[in-house]
This record gives C-alpha cells, sequence and structure tokens, in this order.
C-alpha cells in the first residue's frame, strides 16, 4: 500500500491476465469512514409484482446518492415461494436514510419490510445465510448501460426457467461508475 499527497491509502493489484480481458496494472481507491450504524435490509415482495418493483427499483436508482445502494433480485423465498427482493444499504443518518427509502418501503408494499439500522458488518453479513459454504457457486454477468423496460422483462423470463431454488438474477446499482 501506498498513501497518495492527499492522504488516501493506493494498492497496486494484480498483473497477468489470458483470454479475451485487459489487464489492470493499478488500482486507487478512496477509504470513506462508515458507522457505527447503516441503515440496511431487504425489501421482499411477491414474484408476479416483478416488473412493476423492478421499475420501482430503476426509478429509485436514478436519482440514489453516493452514500447508498440498491440491489434487486429475482429468486426463492427459503419455503419455496418465487420473490421479488430489494436490497438496501445507506451510510449516513438514519433519518436521511428513511427518507431515501422510503417510496420502496411503501411501493406495493412488500410482505416484508426487514430494513433497520444496523452495524456495518451485520449489513456485510445479511445474506451469508443465502450462499452457504459448500454450494457450488456459478456467476454469469454483465454491464448495462440502462435497464429498459426490454431488459427488466428479459431477466424476468429468464429468472421464471431458473433451474434451482437456489438460482437468482440480481441487478447491481453501481451508479454509473463501471
Amino acid at each position: 500500500y501506498s498513501v497518495a499527497p492527499s492522504g488516501e491509502r493506493t494498492a497496486p493489484i494484480g498483473r497477468g491476465g489470458g483470454g479475451n480481458f485487459g489487464v489492470v496494472t493499478s488500482f486507487e481507491y478512496r477509504l470513506h469512514r462508515v458507522g457505527p450504524t447503516v441503515l440496511a435490509g431487504l425489501l421482499v415482495w411477491p414474484r408476479p409484482m416483478a416488473l412493476d418493483v423492478l421499475r420501482a427499483f430503476r426509478a429509485f436508482t436514478e436519482s440514489a446518492p453516493e452514500n447508498a445502494s440498491a440491489y434487486a433480485g429475482l429468486g426463492t423465498s427459503p419455503d419455496g415461494v418465487p420473490i421479488v427482493v430489494g436490497i438496501l444499504f445507506h451510510h449516513g443518518p438514519t433519518e436521511e436514510g428513511e427518507a431515501l427509502f422510503q417510496p420502496l418501503r411503501s411501493f406495493g408494499p412488500p410482505v416484508a419490510d426487514m430494513v433497520q439500522p444496523m452495524p456495518y458488518t451485520s449489513a456485510q453479513q445479511m445474506l451469508d445465510a443465502l450462499n452457504p459454504p459448500g454450494n457450488r457457486v456459478y456467476w454469469k454477468s454483465a454491464i448495462l448501460r440502462g435497464i429498459d423496460d426490454d431488459v427488466l422483462e428479459a431477466i424476468i423470463a429468464g429468472a421464471a426457467t431458473c433451474p434451482s431454488p437456489l438460482s437468482a438474477a440480481l441487478i447491481e446499482f453501481y451508479g454509473g461508475a463501471t
């Protein structure tokens, strides 16, 4: 690690590569103080609401601030019911996060709302039970410039044909940073 003149820590990352991808020879990042608590958790809706929920998710992400992140997933509940899940995270004043997430929390409304203040480490572990050790996991992803209704409908159709209740489709929002 090195420290930039601004005090930011930087770290070079791996070299090498192969196949059809480029090689990153360095990467700089900024650390941000988080905590002691964050507002995070899951919102759950029934799968028949998927298109409307994903549209609401899309609208949310179009103006979400830098100190918030959101994921939307189509999967199966532990009792075998197809669901749509919103995975929300906000660091900053809890009241600010509550106001930010209110449109999603009141949409539908969800059948479960588990969004609450928690330690940052708990937010990092909130999906661990869905990915237990020993599962053979395969991830495939794509970076999209946008998620119009055609894309949303394709994701919903693909999720409906998943071969296992452990399969899921996930939309990750990074604010166009990639």
